[in-house]
């Protein structure tokens, strides 16, 4: 019979405690309200502690799920859920303030379908794209002088299926298929002084959006061994990969509604004197830009491993319901290390622990006031064995620049810690009875 574990079970009521825990705001940066908002990396704490890199990682125990290739090499049931705290400053030449943030960061799963014909599957649910800015700004007409106060919240989500297999000994390929979804809040708030009388005005815009993605992924893979003349033999291994994701529409239907408030009101509560514009179920989409990432790693297996990633996303060509934004195109580098002191050390765990560091820098999706709005990430992190097993917990610290606070612009600096659970067991065995 095939036994179904109870961890499966939990696995799905993570799901739903994820939709939830993604609906709070994981970001207050001012830049989220440009296009989708932030994107989000959506791979595991190993990866984020060295820095970002994945393209290059397949293992029987580690879920890739940036790179479906990688599940051809999966081997026991896998997988991996992460939660994320930061905390961190966002601040102008005149002014700053500080945040907190925390939240189920992703979860997926892995399973091998074949050892024998190397087929492997994911499946799992992490944050998109997270939108959270409040700002204000001045306005001047010919009729008047007044301010207004713009807001964002929400974001999108990726839930993702995917396979992947061995074409030959060394290449193997693997594609995921993703559903976005989630939705975009936006309220602006025009607040004209009461010796123009006029009223105010506030208008709120509500995006809803859904649909499919995908993702295409191909990998090499070799090993090799040295003999050093001893019994000792000293084994390689080296991975090129790549994962392409062509361009996409996203289908998202809006909601617009204008109200006057009357002169001086600023709750935004109250019911206003007038319904100026009612545009209800407006059909449109966001034209997702394509994005290719290229990444190789070198390992001397179970001891250490450096890897490297470059990363492109042409930002420039997005488009929300046919308009532009001040989106960029983006290009990314990230370099990863880790070592582990002595991997069947059983009795001493400081020993098996993996040590990991990595960087990460690109040149920023938003160009403001003649400037790139870059950022610059610095992560180091552990992975520490859970028992005699393949499971570990792994906790990454982060620390994030971005922006700049010279030309009117706004610098963020966060310290962000991601704790994962990677759990490598035998799940969903067929028993033989005699």
């Amino acid at each position: 019979m095939l036994q179904m574990p109870k961890g499966f079970i939990f696995f799905v009521l993570l799901s739903v405690l994820f939709n939830y825990s993604h609906a709070q705001n994981l970001t207050t940066s001012p830049y989220s309200s440009f296009g989708i908002g932030d994107i989000q990396f959506s791979g595991s704490a190993w990866m984020s502690a060295m820095g970002q890199t994945n393209q290059g990682f397949r293992s029987a125990f580690i879920l890739n799920n940036q790179n479906p290739a990688s599940y051809s090499a999966i081997r026991l049931t896998t997988w991996d859920l992460g939660a994320t705290f930061s905390n961190g400053t966002v601040s102008s030449s005149e002014a700053s303030i500080s945040t907190n943030r925390g939240s189920l960061a992703y979860f997926s799963l892995a399973l091998p379908v074949s050892v024998k014909r190397g087929l492997g599957m994911s499946f799992g649910l992490m944050p998109y794209s997270s939108v959270g800015y409040n700002v204000s700004r001045n306005v001047q007409t010919t009729t008047f002088t007044g301010t207004e106060e713009i807001s964002g919240k929400g974001g999108l989500s990726k839930a993702y299926v995917g396979a992947g297999i061995k074409l030959s000994k060394r290449w193997h390929a693997g594609v995921n298929a993703s559903y976005i979804f989630g939705q975009i809040n936006q309220s602006l708030l025009l607040v004209i002084p009461r010796q123009f009388n006029m009223f105010n005005q506030y208008t709120t815009i509500d995006q809803y959006a859904g649909d499919f993605d995908f993702d295409l992924g191909v990998q090499y893979h070799d090993t090799f061994s040295i003999n050093l003349g001893t019994s000792q033999e000293k084994r390689y291994a080296y991975t090129f990969g790549l994962t392409y994701n062509p361009s996409s529409q996203i289908n998202v239907y809006q909601n617009k509604v204008v109200r006057s408030l009357g002169v001086g009101v600023t709750n935004t509560l109250n019911s206003g004197r007038d319904t100026i514009k009612l545009d209800n179920d407006i059909r449109g989409y966001y034209l997702m830009p394509h994005r290719l990432q290229f990444g190789a790693s070198f390992q001397e297996i179970d001891k250490w491993i450096v890897a490297a990633d470059v990363g492109y996303a042409n930002w420039s060509d997005y488009r929300s319901f046919g308009t532009t934004d001040s989106l960029k195109n983006i290009l990314s580098l990230g370099l990863g290390f880790s070592v582990i002191p002595k991997f069947d050390a059983e009795k001493n765990i400081l020993n098996r622990i993996e040590y990991r560091a990595g960087f990460k820098f690109d040149n920023g999706l938003a160009r403001l006031n003649n400037r790139n709005i870059s950022s610059m990430i610095i992560s180091a992190g552990l992975g520490i064995p859970l028992a005699r097993s393949r499971s570990r917990l792994n906790i990454t610290g982060e620390y994030l620049l971005r922006g700049t606070t010279n030309d009117r612009l706004v610098q963020e600096e966060f310290f962000r810690v991601t704790v994962g659970v990677l759990i490598v067991d035998r799940w969903f065995l067929r028993y033989r009875y005699d």
